[in-house]
């Protein structure tokens, strides 16, 4: 059989040739080398052509009209900002009303939060703890390969072009990897269990990560303790820090260390030498529990009938003091009650919510001051901060580290800054997938760290979190910028400028009085949302590369 036409192999390539042809192509292709050969040169020829195409639809769009690319935003925001100043002006009244069944607007509201919120960590985590093992997983491969990626393809392209930037990486890239490795800290895992106990006269020279329905250390423990369980019992030593989740912590033995404690119901009769911490439903400091340094209590029942060697910061609805603090007392609180056995060897400061009561009694000693409050809910005094010098500062610190952070990442991934807001629906696109992001996220970073052999990746995740929510303000910044200025993004000059005017503008629209934190809302959707479609673009035009 002859060879067929060039032609025809190119209609046999962009699959438009009909079925019984194309089996007369396959057939010839089996046993001509030559024209195997042509075939493939033809594909790779295509897929030149479709990346050009592909490449140049992506520039057209970048380079189109700056002030277009933000026509969606100003389309889109006097509304959403309306329906936000709405909603937040409804929910206050309502609160300031006290209707009936809207009391779970407060977030001052915390009765129940604590027992429902480890009913459903707990429940998904025994439910579905293959899921979770699985996500773990996947989410720690997919998190390192794509940081190793992205490192290596900015050093690699800085390196390609030459620039400061590029030099700059591969050095700091190349004393990385000349640093001599630290060993890694020792660490006892256990999760996944019924029950985890360090038993009676053992002693465990590692730090203990764990997540089971009971934990209980009896023996003693050479570094940290972090659990997550039903109820964790210490009634050991423990010569490191705890962090303890759980429905009901208490905490009976020594720790040598700060406590940090999150449960339904916590309770110290115990020895802790340095700060406690700790929110809780129920939180109580019994008259055998001693703190050596600073208690910070935050729930909806605080009792302290111990001693506190520093100062004392309870946040609850009923706050008690039978106990002795060594120094300051700090409240803040509906119902505060010091009782005659209470002893504060400084100052005590009452703040009481609006129409709460305090009651301190006459025997109570005081060495210092005692100062009560009314804490009111109205708003700040219009105008006001804009007369104190210490917003200045730190508006100008905010500033500064936001241009400097724009122009670092305009250099290393200006792809981030390509993104366009041309209509409404883009607009609101936008705001969707920023919704989701900014409340997705931190849920997935809960459910990540109750596997506990995902908690360095929640921390790492929480890191990137606030990473996400400073880059958005950036994001959208530029945008803004780039629109009044209309200067393209890919000139860094131009850019410089843009982003620097549109960070004043953002900064400024989102420090005004009733509308300031809706704005600031917005501006963390919307760049949020802009951040995720650049990255999905990124991924969809390196997809062919690697076909």
């Amino acid at each position: 059989m002859s060879c067929l036409s060039e032609e025809t192999y190119g209609v046999y390539v962009d699959g438009e040739l009909p079925a019984e042809e194309q089996r007369r192509v396959e057939a010839h292709l089996i046993q001509c080398q030559r024209c195997r050969g042509l075939i493939l040169a033809l594909q790779d020829e295509a897929r030149l052509i479709s990346e050009a195409l592909t490449l140049t639809g992506s520039a057209a769009r970048r380079v189109a009209a700056p002030r277009r690319r933000a026509r969606g935003l100003a389309l889109g925001l006097a509304p959403t900002l309306a329906l936000g100043a709405l909603a937040v002006s409804v929910a206050g009244w309502l609160l300031e009303q006290r209707v009936p069944g809207f009391s779970w607007l407060d977030p001052g509201n915390l009765i129940g939060a604590y027992e429902m919120a480890f009913d459903t960590l707990f429940t998904l985590r025994d439910t579905l703890p293959v899921l979770f093992d699985l996500g773990v997983a996947v989410g720690a491969t997919v998190a390192m390969a794509a940081v190793l990626t992205f490192f290596v393809s900015a050093l690699l392209k800085r390196m390609t072009t030459g620039s400061v930037a590029g030099l700059l990486l591969l050095l700091v890239a190349g004393a990385g990897s000349l640093a001599p490795a630290r060993p890694a800290a020792a660490l006892d895992l256990r999760w996944d269990q019924e029950r985890v106990e360090v038993e009676s006269g053992v002693t465990l020279d590692d730090t203990l990560v764990s997540s089971a329905e009971t934990f209980e250390v009896n023996g003693e423990v050479n570094g940290d303790v972090i659990v997550v369980a039903e109820r964790v019992t210490i009634r050991g030593r423990v010569n490191g820090n705890v962090f303890a989740a759980a429905r009901e912590v208490l905490v009976l033995g020594e720790i040598d260390g700060s406590l940090h404690m999150v449960g339904d119901r916590c309770e110290l009769e115990g020895q802790v030498t340095g700060n406690v911490y700790s929110a809780a439903e129920d939180l109580e400091i019994a008259r055998e529990g001693r703190v050596g340094r600073d208690v910070h209590l935050f729930g909806e029942g605080v009792h302290v009938d111990g001693r506190v060697g520093r100062d004392l910061l309870a946040g609850a609805e009923r706050v008690e003091l039978r106990g002795q603090v060594d120094r300051h007392v700090r409240t803040y609180s509906e119902r505060v009650v010091v009782h005659d056995e209470a002893r504060i060897g400084g100052d005590l400061a009452i703040e009481v919510a609006d129409h709460g009561e305090s009651t301190v009694s006459e025997s109570a000693t005081i060495g210092g001051e005692v100062t009560e409050t009314e804490i009111t809910h109205h708003h700040h005094e219009r105008g006001s901060r804009w007369t104190d010098g210490g917003f200045y500062l730190r508006a100008f610190v905010l500033l500064v580290s936001s241009f400097l952070v724009g122009l670092l990442l305009h250099a290393v991934v200006p792809g981030l800054f390509w993104g366009t807001l041309e209509t409404g629906g883009d607009y609101l696109r936008c705001l969707g997938t920023g919704f989701v992001t900014v409340v997705a996220v931190p849920v997935l970073l809960v459910l990540c760290a109750i596997t506990v052999v995902g908690i360095p990746i929640a921390i790492l995740g929480a890191f990137a979190y606030l990473t996400l929510l400073f880059v958005s303000n950036i994001v959208v910044a530029a945008l803004v910028g780039g629109a009044i200025t209309g200067a393209e993004p890919e000139g860094s000059h131009g850019f410089g400028m843009s982003l620097l005017l549109g960070l004043v503008l953002v900064l400024v629209a989102t420090n005004l009085p009733f509308v300031g934190g809706v704005l600031r809302l917005l501006v963390a959707l919307a760049g949020s949302g802009l951040v995720v479609a650049s990255a999905q673009e990124a991924w969809r035009a390196r997809g062919p590369r690697y076909a």
